[in-house]
């Protein structure tokens, strides 16, 4: 009965709004930085792992709901991808607060950020050899000063 939530996830439609957001964040990186979204961002490694733990789980809340609200039947479409990702988030949050658990969920706030690789600048031969050899090898040298 669930398999069709795994199988039905990938339409032309979904893969054309992906392909329309990314462009849309690549074409204006600023556009978002306002929102509270950046702040969100710290969740996403916890978010992907647990969000079909939360769509398994709010599918079986759906088939109630549907039961005792009937008008919320042609809402769901809507607001399930809201609730799950609420849901993930929340879920995110909690693990992140287990001391030993938040290393696996989120990179610690503690943590240096990762270096910047620096350009790697080759040396000349003057560099390397100018001042540790003799001078009768210096003449052989180009003069590059």
């Amino acid at each position: 009965m669930l398999l069709p939530l795994i199988t039905d996830t990938c339409t032309l439609g979904g893969i054309l709004l992906s392909l329309g957001v990314f462009l849309l964040a690549l074409a204006k990186p600023d556009l978002w930085r306002s929102t509270p979204l950046p702040a969100l961002a710290k969740f996403t490694l916890g978010v992907y792992v647990s969000h079909l733990l939360i769509i398994y789980t709010l599918t079986g809340v759906r088939w109630r709901l549907e039961n005792l609200f009937p008008f919320l039947s042609p809402l769901w479409p809507f607001l399930f991808p809201f609730a799950v990702y609420l849901a993930a988030v929340l879920f995110t949050f909690i693990l992140w607060k287990m001391p030993i658990i938040q290393y696996l969920v989120l990179r610690s706030p503690h943590s240096p950020a990762p270096e910047t690789p620096r350009p790697f600048n080759v040396p000349s031969v003057w560099e390397i050899y100018g001042q540790s050899v003799s001078p009768i090898a210096t003449s052989m040298l180009p003069n590059v000063r």
